[in-house]
C-alpha cells in the first residue's frame, strides 16, 4: 500500500559488541543479529500510530553490560532531524542492560505519514541519535502517524465494512467519541 523512498538522515555508526537484538511496537516485533558498522536500516517494517496514544516499545540488548544506555527517536514534524522538543523517547532500564522499555506517544502536532524511528544502544558516555561510538548499534524504523476516524475504505472482501480497522487511516475502528470524516471522491464508502 506504500512505497518508502528514504530521505537523508544523519548517520550513526559503531562496533558492535552490545547490539539491538530485538525491537518491538505496535505490530514491529524484529529480532536481528548485530550488523558490521552498526547500523540497520528497517526502514520497511512500520506500525500505525495516532497522535495522542501511547504504545509500548521494549528494546532486547543482545550483549548487555551495565552501564549501556538505549534511547530511540522519532521525527514528528518530518525536517530530517531527531533534535526538535518531544522527538526523543526516553527508556527505562537504561544506563543498564535492559531490557529497555517506554512509551512513543505522537504528539497533536505529529504530521501524518510515515515518519523516521530511530532506537540506538551504546556503551557508556553521551547517547545521542547520530554519530559515531565506539561500541554499540543503532537501527531505523518506519511509524505511519494515522489520523483517527478517516475513512479510507477498501479492504479486500471488507471494502464497505465500518467494523474493519483496516479501513480507516490509523487503523483503529473509531469509538463513539471520534468526529468522523469521510472523504468526497472515494471508491469505497462504509455501510
Amino acid at each position: 500500500k506504500y512505497i518508502i523512498v528514504d530521505a537523508a538522515y544523519c548517520a550513526a555508526s559503531a562496533n558492535c559488541d552490545e547490539y539491538i537484538s530485538n525491537l518491538t511496537v505496535g505490530n514491529i516485533n524484529n529480532s536481528s543479529a548485530c550488523t558490521s558498522g552498526g547500523y540497520q536500516k528497517y526502514t520497511q517494517f512500520f506500525t500505525t500510530v495516532s497522535p495522542g496514544t501511547g504504545y509500548p516499545v521494549t528494546v532486547v540488548n543482545g550483549h548487555p553490560y551495565s552501564s549501556d544506555q538505549c534511547r530511540i527517536w522519532a521525527d514528528w514534524n518530518h525536517d530530517l532531524d531527531f533534535s526538535d522538543a518531544g522527538e526523543t523517547i526516553t527508556m527505562s532500564g537504561s544506563p543498564g542492560g535492559g531490557p529497555y522499555t517506554g512509551t512513543i506517544t505522537p504528539p497533536a502536532g505529529a504530521l501524518t505519514g510515515l515518519t523516521r524511528m530511530r532506537a540506538r544502544i551504546i556503551y557508556t558516555g553521551t547517547i545521542a541519535a547520530c554519530g559515531s561510538s565506539t561500541w554499540g548499534e543503532t537501527e531505523d524504523y518506519s511509524l505511519y502517524v494515522g489520523t483517527p476516524g478517516l475513512w479510507e475504505g477498501g479492504v479486500p472482501g471488507a471494502e464497505t465494512d465500518w467494523n474493519t480497522a483496516g479501513n480507516w487511516d490509523n487503523g483503529i475502528v473509531p469509538s463513539a467519541s471520534v468526529n468522523v470524516v469521510i472523504p468526497v471522491g472515494l471508491e469505497h464508502y462504509p455501510e
